[in-house]
């Protein structure tokens, strides 16, 4: 749904007009219903006032009855919009898990202490490395050879 501001722009159909007019909002009541300053076909301005503004599969009230819609670009940008915040939502729970995976292997690496596994089970000993499988993140403990044969 696209909340209403005072200062855009929507169309205002009249039943007395063949085609949409151009309306600004004036006064906003609530997310379905508004105040408007509209401009009929000759550039003259009027008030149009408590006129339902039509939102995603909303209905005019009645034949014959003043209603406003959003211009179809701006429903579109909506959609757009509604796609973009969804992913960039994915993307960061995507990038704390990974920044949490990160930490933990940090914590082994810097402090060489056995710590909680980097999928969080169990503790690993201090000759254990950790390989992260590209394709699943999950990582996986490995013996490290003690280049002195310990």
């Amino acid at each position: 749904m696209i909340e209403p501001t005072v200062g855009r722009v929507v169309w205002f159909h009249s039943p007395t007009s063949d085609q949409p007019q151009a309306a600004l909002v004036a006064y906003v009541h609530g997310s379905r219903l508004v105040n408007l300053l509209v401009v009929d076909k000759n550039g003259s301005p009027y008030q149009a006032t408590s006129v339902q503004l039509l939102q995603e599969d909303d209905v005019p009230a009645a034949a014959g009855v003043p209603y406003a819609e959003w211009m179809p670009f701006q429903k579109g940008q909506s959609v757009r919009n509604e796609g973009l915040t969804s992913l960039i939502e994915q993307v960061a729970h995507q990038a704390g898990v990974l920044a949490d995976r990160v930490a933990q292997l940090e914590k082994v690496y810097v402090t060489g202490k056995a710590g909680p596994s980097p999928g969080g089970v169990g503790t690993a000993p201090l000759d254990t490395a950790w390989r992260i499988d590209l394709r699943t993140g999950v990582a996986h403990p490995v013996r490290v050879q003690d280049p002195n044969g310990r």
